[in-house]
C-alpha cells in the first residue's frame, strides 16, 4: 500500500472517516435509550440496501430470537403465560430482549450500508489507515485489513454458509495472497472529514443525553 494521493477522495469523505463514524454511532447505540435507538434503527433500515441486509438478517434470525427468549425467561417480571409457571417469559424480559435484538438489527443494517457504500479499494484503505498505528512484528496492517475485508465480503455474499460461523471462519482463514495484489493510493484527510467525525460525535452525544 503506497503513495498518498488526494485523487481518490476528490468527491467524498476519507474511507477511514466513514468507518470511524460507524464505530462511534454503534457504540452510542449500545447505550442509547429506547426511543432514540428505535429512531436510529428505523433510519438505518430505510437506508440499508434491501437484498444484502435481508441475507444477513435471515442468517441471524435465530440469534435475534434467542436474545428475546433468554431475556424473556431470565428477567423477573409479570408472566406473559402464568399457566406455564416458572417457564413463562415475562413482559419485562421480552421487552428487554426485543430492545437488544433491535440494537443488533441496527448494527447489521448500518454495517450493510457501510460495506455496500464503499468499493473494495476504499474499504481496504480505510481499514489499513486505522490499523497502521498497530503495525509491528507479527501484525501487518495490510494482511489484517485484507482479512477483515474478506470477512465482511463473506458476510454480505449471496452464498449461504452451512453454519452461522462459516462466513467468519472463511474470512479469517483465507490467504490474502489469493486475492491478488493491489496498489492503493492513500488519500489525505480533509476539513470535511473533521466536520463529519464531529457531527457523528454530536449525534452520539445526543443519543446518550
Amino acid at each position: 500500500m503506497a503513495d498518498s494521493s488526494p485523487a481518490l477522495n476528490a468527491a467524498g469523505l476519507h474511507p477511514a472517516t466513514r468507518i470511524v463514524a460507524w464505530v462511534i454511532l454503534t457504540a452510542a447505540a449500545s447505550r442509547a435509550d429506547p426511543p432514540a435507538l428505535l429512531a436510529l434503527g428505523a433510519v438505518a433500515l430505510l437506508l440499508a440496501p434491501r437484498a444484502p441486509f435481508a441475507r444477513l438478517f435471515v442468517r441471524s434470525r435465530w440469534l435475534l430470537l434467542s436474545l428475546v427468549l433468554v431475556f424473556g425467561l431470565g428477567t423477573p417480571g409479570e408472566p406473559l403465560a402464568p399457566h406455564l409457571g416458572i417457564f413463562s417469559p415475562t413482559a419485562e424480559g421480552v421487552a428487554e430482549g426485543a430492545l437488544h435484538a433491535w440494537r443488533l438489527t441496527f448494527i447489521m443494517a448500518s454495517l450493510t450500508l457501510l460495506v455496500i457504500s464503499m468499493p473494495t479499494e476504499e474499504m481496504l484503505i480505510g481499514l489499513y489507515v486505522l490499523l497502521h498505528p498497530l503495525n509491528g512484528p507479527g501484525m501487518g496492517a495490510e494482511r489484517v485489513a485484507t482479512r477483515l475485508w474478506l470477512t465482511l465480503r463473506y458476510a454480505q455474499s449471496a452464498e449461504k454458509p452451512a453454519r452461522l460461523t462459516d462466513w467468519l471462519e472463511r474470512g479469517l482463514e483465507a490467504d490474502p495472497a489469493e486475492t491478488g495484489s493491489m496498489n492503493l493510493a492513500i488519500p489525505r484527510f480533509r476539513l470535511g472529514d473533521a466536520a463529519f467525525a464531529g457531527a457523528a460525535l454530536v449525534l452520539a452525544g445526543a443519543l446518550l443525553a
